[in-house]
């Protein structure tokens, strides 16, 4: 990140930092409507400098005290419509030529579908590799200590996976890259050079295309929605009961169902018998 000086943020002396300097970053970044990263920004930063204080780096915190940005805690929950209307769109989009006016990146479909499907995190999906590819099914990698589990193969889903080996092995062959012969060192995403597709690239190309369907009139400002509410939906639409969801997310606490199922029980009514005709 540019200073007034210059020079990147990362390259200042740490005698040069100071509370304002810390709180200038954080309301930065919480205005660019990522709230959150801008509070994961300065617990780091206070760790940090604790840690540099313990060893003689430097003599003061100068992230303490500094106020943390306020976060929305929006739960979104799109609608079946709105995701199947920008999925569409993402693949159409998708196979325009890259630096076209209205393109967008190639795999932006794809991970929308393994993330609906999947229930993953955006990270999770970039993450994915030749090696979660089994007879059975998908073999999640999920983070925060959700459990794994195999989604079963169906079209759908057999079709979004085909799909990424085939842009991946097509573009391996178009820049004469060596393929890796250990399936996990295989990303299933990859960015245009084809590299594995980092989070801050995925993050930058659905924000891209998030202004370009509501520019093009696909959705409505209002009806925007994040990567990580595929998630929510993906687990709302889990058939079964409260268990079955569980497994499905991965998810270790029954609490977490609160922020990821948004569906609304179906109950009987007072009285009702279950074994009458």
């Amino acid at each position: 990140m540019p200073t007034k000086l210059g020079k990147p943020l990362g390259e200042l002396p740490t005698r040069q930092f100071q509370p304002a300097l810390v709180q200038r970053l954080v309301d930065r970044i919480a205005s660019d409507g990522t709230p959150a990263k801008a509070n994961h920004l300065l617990r780091y930063l206070r760790r940090l400098f604790r840690w540099g204080i313990n060893r003689g780096y430097c003599d003061t915190n100068p992230a303490r005290g500094v106020e943390a940005a306020r976060e929305r805690r929006r739960r979104r929950l799109p609608e079946l419509e709105t995701v199947a209307a920008l999925t569409e769109f993402a693949r159409e989009r998708g196979q325009r030529r890259r630096g076209e006016a209205g393109a967008c990146a190639p795999y932006l479909w794809i991970v929308m579908e393994l993330a609906y499907i999947c229930r993953l995190r955006g990270i999770e999906v970039v993450t994915l590799t030749d090696a979660h590819h089994t007879p059975a099914g998908v073999h999640t990698n999920r983070r925060k200590g959700s459990r794994d589990s195999v989604i079963r193969w169906y079209p759908r889903l057999r079709h979004a996976w085909d799909a990424a080996t085939r842009h991946r092995d097509a573009l391996w062959r178009a820049r004469a890259l060596p393929v890796p012969q250990d399936a996990a060192a295989r990303p299933l995403i990859v960015a245009a050079d084809g590299a594995a597709l980092q989070k801050s690239s995925l993050d930058s190309a659905w924000q891209r295309f998030i202004r370009l369907a509501i520019a093009e009139r696909v959705i409505r400002p209002e009806q925007r929605f994040g990567l990580h509410d595929l998630k929510r939906r993906g687990i709302t639409d889990t058939a079964g009961t409260r268990h079955d969801k569980l497994e499905a997310s991965g998810h270790r606490s029954a609490a977490m169902m609160d922020v990821y199922d948004l569906s609304v029980p179906l109950v009987p009514w007072p009285g009702y018998d279950a074994t009458a005709p």
